[in-house]
């Protein structure tokens, strides 16, 4: 929590001290102050998830989702957020329907979004694609940046596992986004799985039954891996 929290101090000082300092500057720091904050909300939260998953206190609360417009809902909003990249949505067949929690959903995609963001060029193409596996819907989010290893396909999802290398070094992440994400999934009966070439980019793929849980299910999630 460090690093975003000394830059917000740092540029919250320069706001007060510097009242001289050009309105377009100023807006700037603000902007990156507020950016610094949602970046701290988030690690946060991911923090009291996996204290939650801990503790298993970890709640779902399933109802009917339209998967493919949670999909492109959240799409929207990343588009509206970067204009560097380019998000690309391709759903296979017809609208898809699946018992899920969808706030949950929408916050291992919306994690899945930003990593694809954060680890692509400028420019890059970010791609997520929805289609129906035997009985599973399977969500794929890929991304043509720097890749992953081998050697790390079997810890990256664990919590607080960051791949070493100097690309991976020079971009801000806390280590437990992926891990919060693997425990919603598999609340749902599915899993989170990677695939990847190192310089050509990555895919996470999410398959989930379509029934998981009934309507206005309440489900707790013990994760042991997580003690």
């Amino acid at each position: 929590m460090r690093t975003p929290l000394t830059s917000i101090l740092g540029y919250s000082k320069l706001l007060i001290d510097r009242p001289d300092v050009p309105a377009e500057r100023r807006a700037r720091w603000g902007r990156f102050i507020l950016e610094k904050s949602r970046l701290l909300n988030r690690l946060v939260n991911d923090v009291l998830d996996l204290s939650r998953l801990n503790m298993g206190r970890f709640e779902l609360q399933f109802k009917a989702v339209r998967l493919d417009a949670l999909i492109r809902r959240v799409a929207d909003e990343f588009s509206l957020a970067t204009d560097r990249h380019q998000i690309v949505v391709e759903v296979a067949g017809s609208p898809a329907s699946i018992q899920a929690d969808e706030d949950r959903l929408e916050q291992v995609l919306a994690n899945l979004l930003s990593k694809a963001i954060k680890y692509s060029p400028a420019g890059g193409l970010v791609q997520i694609r929805l289609k129906e596996v035997g009985n599973c819907l399977q969500l794929r989010v890929s991304d043509h940046g720097v890749g992953i290893a081998p050697e790390h396909f079997d810890r990256i999802l664990e919590p607080f596992y960051r791949v070493d290398n100097s690309t991976a070094r020079s971009i801000y992440g806390s280590g437990l986004g992926l891990a919060v994400s693997r425990g919603i999934v598999e609340a749902h009966g599915g899993t989170l799985t990677v695939e990847s070439t190192l310089g050509e980019g990555s895919s996470f793929f999410i398959t989930i039954p379509r029934q998981t849980g009934g309507e206005g299910e309440l489900r707790l999630l013990i994760d042991s891996r997580l003690e």
